[in-house]
């Protein structure tokens, strides 16, 4: 068995998810980002660093709780892991929070369409990164800075 296996997301048999499996996407988003973000600095790993050694124990934590194999929990950490590699002086928490937002909801309307692009959930990471920073920039409007910055 390998230790990163990828899935296609919207394995569930029905139109939506149920908000249990919601919560545990966020869940792990949330945990990818802002752990990656945290641990960088804070115990000077490094960003590179920190993010494989959060991996490795998320991954080892799912295969001790054994959660079905068709979630995208693995793949969607990743990826949070590379949005957790955002440069402090650029990110802050709350941008942070909805670049986290922006991944998942690219993760999953746009995961099918290039999961043979290599690199995809790094593509995903980058494009959420560059889609808030745009919309915090001074070029926005103030309705939007604002409301991003709550």
């Amino acid at each position: 068995m390998s230790l990163i296996s990828f899935h296609k997301p919207f394995a569930h048999k029905g139109p939506a998810m149920s908000l249990f499996d919601l919560c545990t996407y966020l869940f792990s988003v949330f945990l990818g980002a802002f752990g990656t973000y945290w641990l960088a600095p804070h115990r000077h790993l490094g960003k590179i660093r920190s993010a494989c050694a959060l991996n490795l124990l998320f991954f080892f934590i799912l295969s001790q709780i054994q959660f079905p194999e068709n979630t995208p929990l693995r793949s969607l950490f990743l990826g949070a892991s590379f949005v957790g590699m955002s440069d402090p002086k650029i990110v802050n928490h709350k941008s942070l929070f909805w670049i986290s937002i922006v991944y998942l909801l690219l993760f999953f309307v746009v995961h099918q369409k290039v999961n043979f692009l290599g690199g995809s959930l790094g593509l995903m990471a980058f494009m959420a990164t560059g889609l808030i920073y745009a919309l915090t920039s001074k070029g926005m409007p103030k309705f939007i800075k604002d409301f991003l910055d709550k």
